[in-house]
């Protein structure tokens, strides 16, 4: 929101100087984001009157009078110098430009001066017509007194629940509670007599529409003129709070807007067909906005019809059917109370902005509706001429908002800071809250123009805002309470975040927001969310996993010449089956593994590199791994589902040869990827129990046997210790070291190395006890897997 200084002094005109002004709206909650001079300089550029224009071959001549003993010959040909014109007149000696104006001679005429358009002076675009000034301008009046271009303008940030301080008297409210000064009233709002007793228009509004606008009220004024020029000064200010001059009628408009912060539409009643009526809007219906937008209505938007169609979108934007032009003689000003929850979005649904929509989505006065009405037409009288018709109001101002109490002691429990109910209730007052006090109790009523206020807790920041956050105590929370040990969880994001990350992985953080095919390439998930608005026709659909953002990011890396990449993320992903939120976290690696010494041999992440990095991320001794043959990303037969305690919380695997194509996932070597329901992990508690080391001797030996090829090495590690829970706790350690098959094995069997390390609790292992658990551990692979001892 962009606020001009000076046009804030005609609220409150005891305002101070502008960095103390700075300072106060930082106070109160209206951070300054910027702040600069609002014009140029303009010396030697003063206020003329155009006292007689005439015509020498294709130079227009006038007499201008600055207030000098003579007037000045200035040769101008703006069609809009004309006699009685009060106009910007830049003197000899003045710098336009960049150049120096001088008298000179202009086909025989000596031209004393230049009358300036905007563009000339840097106060707008407009080049062709020369800067109008009001009727009561004395001449030789210096043009920078009268524009304020020594104005100050603050951008300052208004907070989304504030839409009172997106108008010059809403702020100006607030600085005269906050200094303590008096604020003036709106100029010129009162009612004007009526002068044309014909000039009145119906309105009405609908049942269905009653709750989204509460109130609608509508001024005839006849025989305008249209084609007037906007006044300087109100050109000047719409620009310095960022709204563009278009004409005179929008622009009073607009201008009543910015000063009250109602926002008003004006119809060509010309154009119109009968009476006015507010009311939701039809399926298939359709209405050219004066942007011309084509916006596609139905019973969601809220519309302003006469007997014929739709002529405005109610609190967005009006029609281009009935929109003021050129030709318009006889207006219809109308101003409404439309509630937020009614604009709130449509702007963003068809596509446009509008500022009208942006003052009633966060909410407006519905006192306002008359007050901003009167004003404007009043600017309209003054600048436009016309007749005014009556006023003609349907519905009424809505209820004050429910009252909200506030006890003694119940600030200082919030902010740790003392304020008497007394000093409260005098904030509230100074802020237009009315107050009633009942011993130790406050009951308040918000004003008309706040619409934030709903519990005691609106009320006590309201209270602290207006003494200053500043004051504020500084003091530390006092908290009591004992200490209590925390579950011995396997994992949390934190702990994983860390081990990934030590392992060598790098965390990403990718949209939740994926490409459709992804979900079926990766997933098998032909029906995903999709968004009913995306971002981008690539961001349409709800992510079910993490694949689909790991192996995009693997191939960006990929072209910029990356040679190997470990990659996870942890987030949230969508279930379309069961409508659950899973947290998961994945993994990719990809590329070259091991050093780049001239002895180090690099090889290709693989599957068993994610696995120890499982075996690391997760207790190495809970995990199983079962061979996943039909997922639908992952390559068949080296691929896993990854099991604890017999429950699966994961997979990992290659991903599959037919998604590894120049326009797919171009990716070479093939990534391994794995992905983990963290919920799950989150949720499993870890019973941690030490176990003293051993101060005896190890004892190893190796057994080789020979099984089917369907046999996997996890589940002879399992049979194996299983003979430890059955009365044999020597054994201490077992592992798989040796995978071969050929030779003089049988077609479809292989032979498998295991490793036993054994260790005595209290005495040496003897060779008699040595032999029983190998002979144990024999008979066991026996029995599961028909297993034959390799001598």
């Amino acid at each position: 929101m962009l606020v001009s200084c000076n046009w804030l002094r005609e609220f409150v005109p005891q305002l101070p100087a502008p960095a103390k002004l700075e300072q106060i709206l930082t106070d109160i909650g209206l951070e300054v984001e910027a702040s600069h001079i609002a014009g140029p300089e303009l010396d030697n550029v003063v206020a003329g009157i155009i006292l007689a224009d005439g015509k020498r071959t294709s130079n227009q001549v006038c007499s201008v009078d600055i207030g000098r003993e003579r007037p000045l010959q200035i040769v101008c040909t703006a069609p809009n110098a004309t006699k009685n014109k009060r106009v910007a007149v830049a003197l000899v000696g003045a710098q336009i430009l960049g150049h120096t104006i001088a008298s000179r001679e202009i086909k025989g005429v000596v031209s004393e001066g230049m009358m300036c358009s905007a563009a000339e002076l840097r106060l707008g675009d407009d080049r062709k017509l020369i800067i109008e000034l009001e009727r009561d301008v004395r001449p030789g009046t210096p043009l920078g007194t009268l524009l304020e271009t020594d104005d100050h303008v603050f951008d300052v940030a208004v907070t989304p629940n504030r839409g009172d301080w997106l108008s010059m008297l809403g702020i100006g409210r607030e600085l005269a509670a906050k200094s303590t000064l008096k604020l003036r009233g709106v100029h010129a709002a009162s009612p004007i007599k009526r002068t044309d007793a014909t000039a009145i228009h119906q309105v009405r509004i609908d049942e269905s529409a009653a709750r989204a606008c509460p109130k609608f009220a509508c001024l005839p004024i006849s025989n305008v003129n249209a084609n007037a020029h906007t006044p300087a000064l109100i050109c000047q200010r719409l620009l310095r709070c960022g709204v563009r001059p278009v004409s005179i009628i929008v622009d009073l408009t607009n201008y009543v807007m910015l000063e009250l912060g109602q926002p008003l539409h004006a119809f060509d009643r010309n154009r119109l067909s009968g009476d006015l009526a507010v009311r939701m809007g039809r399926e298939g219906e359709k209405l050219e906005l004066i942007d011309k937008t084509i916006a596609k209505l139905s019973d969601r938007y809220l519309v302003v019809a006469d007997d014929a169609q739709a002529q405005a979108i109610g609190g967005v934007m009006g029609g281009m059917a009935s929109s003021i032009t050129a030709a318009t003689t006889d207006i219809l000003l109308e101003a409404a109370h439309f509630t937020p929850a009614t604009i709130r979005g449509r702007t963003r649904e068809l596509n446009i902005s509008s500022e009208a929509a942006f003052r009633f989505e966060r909410g407006v006065n519905p006192n306002l509706c008359e007050i901003a009405l009167w004003r404007a037409a009043r600017l309209i009288k003054r600048y436009c001429g016309g007749t005014v018709g009556s006023l003609n109001v349907a519905g009424a101002t809505p209820q004050a908002a429910e009252a909200v109490k506030l006890e003694h002691g119940q600030i200082k429990k919030l902010t740790g800071m003392a304020v008497s109910l007394s000093e409260a209730a005098r904030r509230l007052k100074a802020l237009g809250f009315n107050i009633s006090r009942q011993r130790k109790t406050l009951t308040t009523v918000s004003p008309p123009w706040r619409f934030d206020i709903e519990r005691k807790e609106d009320l006590i920041e309201e209270i602290i805002r207006f003494g200053g956050y500043s004051s504020l105590p500084t003091t530390m929370p006092q908290l009591t309470g004992t200490f209590v040990a925390a579950p011995q969880r396997l994992i949390d994001a934190t702990m994983a975040r860390d081990r990934l990350a030590h392992d060598g992985y790098q965390e990403i953080i990718t949209y939740a927001f994926v490409r459709p095919h992804w979900e079926q390439d990766f997933y098998a998930n032909n029906q995903p969310f999709v968004l009913t608005n995306p971002l981008s026709e690539e961001l349409s659909a709800m992510r079910s996993g993490l694949f689909g953002g790991l192996i995009d990011r693997a191939i960006y890396n990929q072209r910029r010449r990356q040679e190997s990449l470990r990659l996870f993320e942890i987030g949230r992903c969508f279930n379309a089956k069961d409508d659950t939120q899973p947290l998961l976290i994945g993994g990719l690696g990809w590329g070259k593994v091991g050093n780049a010494l001239w002895d180090d041999q690099k090889h290709n992440y693989d599957f068993f590199d994610a696995r120890g990095s499982l075996t690391r991320l997760l207790p190495g001794d809970e995990l199983e791994l079962e061979t996943l043959q039909d997922h639908p990303a992952l390559h068949p037969g080296r691929a896993a589902t990854i099991l604890r305690y017999g429950k699966q919380i994961g997979i990992v695997g290659e991903l599959h040869p037919a998604l590894l194509d120049k326009h797919r996932y171009p990716l070479d070597p093939a990534p391994v990827v794995f992905e983990l329901d963290l919920d799950l992990l989150i949720n499993q508690v870890r019973n941690f129990a030490f176990e003293p080391f051993g101060k005896l001797p190890l004892v190893r030996r190796d057994l080789a046997v020979i099984v089917d090829n369907q046999t996997t090495a996890a589940q002879l590690v399992k049979s194996v210790a299983g003979v430890k829970v059955k009365g044999f706790p020597e054994i201490a350690e077992i592992q798989v070291f040796d995978n071969f098959s050929g030779g003089n094995i049988i077609s479809g069997k292989r032979s498998m190395g295991i490793r036993i390390t054994m260790q005595g609790n209290e005495e040496n292992m003897v060779e008699d006890r040595i032999n029983e658990i190998m002979l144990a551990i024999t008979n066991q692979l026996q029995n599961d897997y028909q297993a034959e001892v390799r001598i």
